[in-house]
């Protein structure tokens, strides 16, 4: 068999592993058209492996009014059609960590799934992603970057918050570089003080305004704001925001990081309504399109939506049926600044 031949057999091989060329019921041959001009490949089959019979679960802190766990979502179930298996999400809408973790705890006993993907927002879901990890393979995304292996997770898919931080630093200080401006103040909002996403953001980005001696506004938590955005509330007044700053309002340059999308417009109609001065510098954590392309912010720290929804699923599925990972436990999907606003699609797979 010729080297042509031979990557053919492999590509089909492949096809037929992920379902993308179906083979026959008695899965003695299977045929395909490659795209290779007219070339038809017969070859013969492996065993068939009905994945149809393979349960996979996942419980994630999420919730579909917010375009990143969108993102997740629609990559979860792009996978499942093409790997062919039992799946079902669950989006626990900020719910408790005490109800997130009985529900990753009831799944595991109701559905005994052969795999749960999780992201991980304390230590009482941790727990309960250890308790599932006795009967079941347990995969992590989002949150638990540097625990994941601690509670019996064989694979996480995330982004390195710490890392998200510094290089929106960077990117804060070329900005104001470039506008002649000096930054000498920090500024983080914050709704979400103490949870597992947010401390590696907070802690990551005050680090970096101490090593550059910026004065931090604020206790260790930044400005603590209500999660009220989802309701259209705003997360802060400008009276609220004004008595914040003080005197540091006039600073000669601001770096202002939104820690996530659930306080963006909160914040940001707060120093509209203040007289926002143009020596304030704005991003965010998670891609935020509307404020990307109106320029009232400069980048969002993304961690690819996608990546985090696709890669568990097919993973997960490829080590019930065959016992094998690839060779790294650790896929980083991020950090990555996105500067220009992206289409609708594209906001939600790569947020």
């Amino acid at each position: 068999m010729g080297p042509v031949k031979i990557m053919r057999w492999v590509l089909q091989c492949v096809a037929i592993f992920f379902g993308t060329v179906a083979a026959s019921p008695t899965c003695t041959t299977a045929s395909a058209n490659l795209g290779m001009g007219n070339c038809t490949l017969e070859l013969p089959c492996i065993p068939c492996i009905d994945r149809s019979k393979i349960i996979v679960r996942s419980v994630v802190h999420g919730q579909m009014s917010d375009l990143f766990w969108i993102g997740v979502k629609r990559a979860m179930m792009t996978a499942t059609t093409q790997m062919k298996i039992d799946f079902k999400l669950q989006l626990q809408m900020r719910k408790s960590s005490i109800e997130m973790a009985q529900n990753i705890r009831d799944v595991v006993d109701m559905d005994t799934p052969d795999a749960l993907i999780a992201s991980v927002v304390g230590p009482l879901v941790a727990a309960a992603v250890e308790y599932a990890s006795q009967t079941a393979i347990i995969m992590t995304i989002n949150t638990g970057f540097d625990y994941f292996k601690q509670i019996g997770s064989l694979a996480h898919f995330g982004a390195d918050e710490v890392l998200g931080s510094k290089r929106g630093m960077e990117k804060f200080e070329s900005v104001a570089a470039d506008r002649g401006l000096t930054l000498t103040t920090c500024l983080l909002t914050n709704y979400g003080p103490g949870q597992a996403w947010s401390v590696p953001r907070v802690n990551g980005f005050k680090k970096e305004c101490d090593d550059r001696q910026l004065t931090w506004i604020g206790n260790d938590n930044g400005l603590v704001v209500p999660e009220g955005d989802r309701d259209g509330q705003k997360s802060v007044t400008a009276v609220e925001l004004n008595s914040f700053l003080g005197s540091n309002s006039n600073s000669q340059g601001m770096a202002l990081l939104i820690i996530g999308p659930d306080n963006t417009d909160g914040t940001l109609d707060a120093f509209r309504d203040a007289g926002r001065p143009a020596n304030i510098l704005v991003g965010h954590f998670d891609t935020q399109p509307t404020h990307l392309a109106n320029g009232e912010t400069l980048f969002g720290i993304d961690q690819n939506a996608w990546l985090q929804g696709y890669l568990p699923v097919v993973l997960s599925t490829i080590y019930v049926t065959t016992g094998n990972l690839l060779a790294h436990d650790l896929y980083p999907t991020g950090p990555a600044l996105q500067t220009v606003s992206p289409s609708a699609d594209e906001a939600q797979n790569a947020v």
